[in-house]
């Protein structure tokens, strides 16, 4: 997605349409009951719709970096998500926000 690699994913259908329905789940079950969970662009995903919709928490995998991650005033300090990253993983090898999950080494949903 080029809008996310830019820091533009706000502008992305996508991302506010998860924001949307997300929000929906939130007002049918109530926000104790909501939790999200992503990998690589989902993970991404994840953590746009927690910063946006009052810190839903989650878990992200393998999140991919984007201009937003580098920066410490942007959308993502609000984001609930604890986000893990796989030992080689070149899509979130230079996430600072991620933290390395060492049982898994590669990006690949066969390895969660």
């Amino acid at each position: 997605d080029a809008l996310l690699l830019l820091g533009l994913e706000g502008f992305s259908n996508r991302f506010q349409n998860s924001v949307d329905f997300a929000n929906k789940v939130v007002d049918k079950y109530g926000k104790e009951n909501v939790s999200l969970v992503g990998h690589s662009l989902g993970s991404a995903i994840a953590n746009y719709v927690s910063a946006k919709t009052d810190g839903l928490p989650g878990e992200g995998f393998n999140t991919p970096h984007t201009l937003n991650t580098f920066n410490p005033f942007s959308y993502l300090s609000n984001s609930k998500i604890n986000n893990y990253k796989s030992n080689y993983d070149i899509i979130s090898a230079l996430n600072p926000r991620a933290n390395t999950w060492d049982n898994h080494n590669y990006h690949s949903i066969e390895e969660l």
